[in-house]
């Protein structure tokens, strides 16, 4: 009993950064107690994994839901949605998440820098040795909307990891950008950057820990 009592103390929104090494036989489904585990997204019935890491609780994989328009599965192919998920536009992503999650914040973003290495060569070296901290990071690329075409995907030693973030600003031009969250395995670097709101990203939904 009083071994139990302590891994339930102990169990908490700071967890240590261990939390992708142990967290398999733990897993449970719609039980945020632990420091990883799985939740049924009740729109369409598909379960997706998540990882405490600082004080949230991120999805360890894509979004696959199908919304009705501005979102594509990759190179088209509805078979494919199981293990990319599906890409959307930023004005779909902001409205895609399952009740409960939504898209990060740019100061969420920050967070999730700050904890896994504050910014580029050392975020991505921190990334790479704490196997992406439960993360699950692979190499998705994004989709081109304008050309057609999905980009930075699956190349040896190249590719990009990239999910949307909440926030937007316009350039000086009145071009619409959005915060973004990137990994990229050519310049070994991890952290904050943007895209325009036509491109089609994965995208990541969090939790704030209670």
């Amino acid at each position: 009993m009083a071994i139990v009592l302590a891994i339930i103390i102990f169990e908490n929104c700071h967890t240590s950064k261990v939390i992708s090494s142990n967290s398999t036989s733990l897993d449970t489904l719609n039980s945020y107690s632990g420091t990883s585990g799985y939740f049924i997204d009740e729109r369409d019935g598909k379960k997706y994994k998540w990882v405490r890491i600082g004080d949230h609780k991120w999805m360890a994989e894509n979004l696959a839901y199908k919304a009705d328009s501005g979102c594509v599965a990759f190179k088209h192919k509805e078979r494919k949605v199981k293990k990319y998920g599906y890409y959307y536009g930023w004005e779909t992503a902001i409205q895609s998440c399952p009740e409960g999650w939504h898209l990060p914040t740019e100061n969420e973003i920050n967070d999730l820098k700050k904890y896994i290495g504050d910014y580029n060569y050392n975020a991505f070296d921190s990334l790479k040795k704490n196997n992406d901290y439960g993360l699950n990071l692979k190499r998705y690329g994004y989709y081109d909307f304008e050309k057609g075409e999905f980009l930075n995907i699956r190349l040896p030693f190249l590719g990009q990891s990239e999910f949307w973030a909440s926030d937007s600003y316009l350039t000086k031009s009145g071009q619409k950008c959005c915060t973004t969250f990137y990994k990229d395995y050519f310049w070994r670097r991890s952290g904050s950057s943007s895209k325009t709101s036509e491109t089609y990203l994965p995208v990541r939904c969090v939790k704030k820990c209670l």
